[in-house]
């Protein structure tokens, strides 16, 4: 039988100080990928650690950015969790789950459908069919727009009972990010190594100017940042979106290939799906990457 949510999610105090090691001020709740376990990072940047695993046995799974709901698969079932409600199931064989920025909504793909799931509802809605393979996915903060980068094909923009609408031509588009006003979408074009600026209500889009020589993951900030993560390079930098000025770059130690939101101001780095050591990338109160040590197992 699944366990309860209610020993699952919320970022409460008081759930937490129920936990033999999860104590302090806390970073973010992450899906660590090598121990199919929801986990609270906890302390301050620089102290930061995995605290105990708050849910076991999920293979793939994604974490709401308030902390408060997650999605993932167990087995062939994709579950929806909230702290007070027993699981939700959702659909079977999902593959790729996304929150958006206000943690209403979830986005993931089943047998080449996209679904959408809002925390508390009991079932997901289909939202549109997909014409192919997906390597990232970003919803807006309504719940409504749902962007996704078809490999081999382009950046395209769904919303129900609409026609689909492609917004850039990227054969092989990577690192979604939407902007907290829903307005712009960034991507990155592995093929031409390129940042894209994209029009996510119009469509179109631009080059946004970067120095890197070979752009794996992009971010954005709830200010004017944008976040770019450079593989070859082996750094972060940070640009101001309106004058596309270099703020700062952050040399690394090893080649980054992720940038994921972890909360505000806070992105995981590193590689999915490995047992590589988690690092972590502030802005605030500098920038700075941090290493996360690998969870105590009990």
């Amino acid at each position: 039988m699944p366990r309860q949510t209610t020993i699952l999610l919320l970022i409460a105090a008081c759930g937490f100080a129920q936990e033999g090691r999860i104590s302090g001020p806390l970073s973010g709740v992450v899906f660590d990928e090598p121990t199919h376990s929801v986990r609270a990072i906890v302390g301050v940047p620089g102290g930061s650690y995995f605290g105990s695993a708050l849910l076991a046995g999920l293979e793939r799974a994604a974490v709401s950015p308030d902390g408060r709901f997650a999605i993932g698969r167990r087995g062939d079932q994709v579950v929806g969790m909230t702290l007070d409600q027993p699981e939700t199931v959702l659909g079977v064989a999902g593959s790729l789950f996304t929150w958006n920025r206000t943690s209403t909504a979830a986005v993931y793909r089943e047998g080449g459908r996209l679904m959408i799931w809002k925390a508390g509802d009991a079932g997901a809605r289909e939202a549109a069919v997909l014409p192919g393979e997906v390597t990232s996915l970003v919803v807006d903060s309504q719940g409504r727009d749902v962007y996704a980068a078809i490999s081999g094909d382009g950046i395209y923009r769904y919303r129900e009972n609409e026609d689909r609408v492609l917004l850039a031509p990227a054969a092989n588009a990577a690192s979604l990010a939407l902007s907290s006003d829903d307005a712009t979408l960034m991507a990155v074009d592995r093929d031409a190594k390129q940042v894209l600026e994209i029009d996510a209500r119009n469509g179109g889009s631009t080059l946004f100017p970067q120095n890197g020589a070979d752009p794996v993951a992009v971010a954005l900030s709830k200010g004017t940042n944008v976040l770019v993560a450079d593989g070859e390079g082996k750094s972060v930098s940070v640009y101001d979106r309106s004058s596309r000025a270099v703020v700062q770059t952050l040399e690394l130690s090893f080649c980054p290939s992720r940038l994921d939101a972890i909360s505000d101001g806070i992105f995981a780095l590193n590689w999915r799906n490995r047992a590589d050591a988690l690092e972590i990338v502030t802005l605030q109160p500098q920038l700075a990457a941090y290493f996360v040590p690998a969870p105590e197992e009990n």
